[in-house]
């Protein structure tokens, strides 16, 4: 009885601490307020390997790896909903 619960913890143990699955930077997320920006954001795409985000107030974002973003300035600035 003492080493089928032996056995038990060991593979639980095991279990823990060498098949986890990897976590990518993008599968944890940290709210930043307001960074990179306190507006809101309404429409998102990925193309030519970065991401790219346009929000109100003309408010535009670029990220390669979709955790550090930059902010961008458009022209567009007279309504809240330009995206």
């Amino acid at each position: 009885m003492k080493r089928i619960i032996l056995l038990a913890v060991l593979v639980a143990l095991f279990q823990t601490q060498f098949c986890r699955a990897q976590v990518s930077p993008l599968d944890v997320w940290t709210w930043r307020s307001p960074y990179p920006t306190g507006n809101d954001l309404h429409n998102i795409i990925y193309a030519n390997g970065q991401f790219l985000a346009v929000g109100e107030y003309g408010i535009i974002i670029t990220s390669l790896d979709g955790a550090n973003w930059s902010q961008r300035y458009s022209m567009s600035v007279g309504s809240k909903r330009r995206s």
